[in-house]
């Protein structure tokens, strides 16, 4: 589909924080002839307005300095190269909130509700990557605590995310792949 290496499972019940990948499946069903950049602006231009470009940017860099595969245990527990990864990351969402405060103060309507929960998907990868963090480099005793503190944010707000990020789903990988513990 000339879709720059977009893959699907077509798992996806949820979409956190957006749900560009089954906006992409839906597009390419009937015109397959479109371009990924059209589509990535077409999309985020009307979800998130003038700053699109400032949240897609944001995002592709999380998910360079992501790794599904380790969430999922494949690969070594720890690693160096990993937790330098969630170490950006963590810094990636630290860094990016002045931009999310920004556009929430000055949004209305769904755009602002976008980026109000482009806010929650913040915290919650910043939470995760120290988790994440600590558990590349061996820190068990405090990964684990962290996680616990990414279980508290999820599950205290899963009531206003829950359309968007499955719970569930994040809480079964972790405790049967990633090495965490209820």
């Amino acid at each position: 589909l000339h879709l720059n290496g977009y893959i699907s499972c077509q798992e996806l019940r949820a979409g956190f924080p957006h749900n560009f990948p089954n906006y992409v499946m839906g597009q390419m069903l009937w015109k397959k002839t479109r371009s990924y950049e059209e589509l990535i602006e077409e999309y985020f231009s009307v979800l998130y307005g003038e700053n699109w470009q400032s949240v897609v940017e944001y995002l592709e860099k999380l998910s360079i300095y992501s790794s599904c595969d380790y969430f999922n245990a494949i690969g070594s527990r720890q690693s160096d190269v990993l937790a330098n990864h969630y170490y950006i990351a963590y810094n990636l969402a630290d860094n990016f909130l002045p931009i999310i405060e920004e556009n929430i103060s000055k949004l209305l309507n769904s755009q602002k509700d976008e980026w109000k929960q482009l806010s929650y998907h913040r915290e919650y990868v910043v939470k995760m990557a120290k988790a994440l963090y600590l558990q590349a480099t061996g820190k068990t005793r405090q990964a684990q605590d962290e996680w616990r503190n990414v279980l508290n944010y999820i599950r205290g707000h899963e009531l206003l995310f829950q359309s968007n990020l499955d719970v569930y789903r994040v809480i079964e990988v972790a405790k049967n792949y990633a090495g965490f513990h209820l």
